[in-house]
């Protein structure tokens, strides 16, 4: 709503519009305050969680295929082992 507050030097009336809701600081510093926390904050919070607990099941599955990696590397070398003993008893008769 706009409310006449004077007139210019050419005859034309200034108007100011009027604030019907905040007219206290606090008011407004409220208001700012809970946009800024729900438009920036809030999405920020949700945003990082989801990515630690992405980046938290990538490093778990990381470890997990390293030690399945590392049990089959074991246990080809043991495969390997038991063939060359075995060419060498053969060998040996």
């Amino acid at each position: 709503m706009q409310v006449a507050v004077g007139v210019y030097p050419d005859g034309e009336i200034k108007h100011k519009c009027l604030s019907r809701g905040y007219t206290a600081w606090w008011q407004r510093k409220t208001y700012f305050t809970f946009l800024t926390a729900y438009i920036l904050v809030v999405p920020a919070v949700v945003i990082c969680f989801c990515y630690f607990n992405v980046v938290r099941v990538v490093w778990q599955q990381g470890k997990e295929v390293q030690r399945i990696v590392s049990s089959i590397a074991r246990s080809q070398q043991g495969t390997q082992r038991k063939a060359g003993l075995m060419s060498r008893a053969r060998r040996c008769r």
